[in-house]
């Protein structure tokens, strides 16, 4: 696993320093709307312990972050990322590894803990 972790929703990215952030970030009734790699492209997934769903109240869990048997694109991921760098005002045009736009991405958003 290369750091850091990078946690897609919904066309939103948030950058995790360290897994225990985005374990400790991560609800387990949410798991299914995230996509998550690290800044070598691999791809991650959750384990989210077996809990009871009531009427009412979801049972929120702790999760961990387990690798996924699949991997993207550089190109692919740098893309991703620099449709979210210019949605958010960020033309990234200029930067063509995955390096430079994950320092852009860092400088512009920081990280979530």
């Amino acid at each position: 696993m290369k750091l850091p972790l990078l946690l897609f929703d919904d066309g939103d990215i948030s950058v995790f320093e360290r897994v225990e952030d985005l374990e400790r970030y991560v609800e387990s009734p949410d798991v299914g709307g995230y996509i998550v790699f690290d800044a070598s492209g691999s791809k991650f997934s959750f384990g989210v312990p077996v809990g009871k769903v009531g009427v009412r109240i979801i049972d929120v869990k702790g999760v961990k972050l387990i690798p996924a048997e699949s991997s993207v694109e550089e190109v692919d991921l740098v893309n991703r990322i620099r449709k979210f760098l210019l949605r958010v005002g960020v033309d990234a045009a200029d930067r063509n590894s995955l390096s430079e736009v994950l320092d852009l991405l860092i400088d512009r958003v920081g990280f979530t803990k």
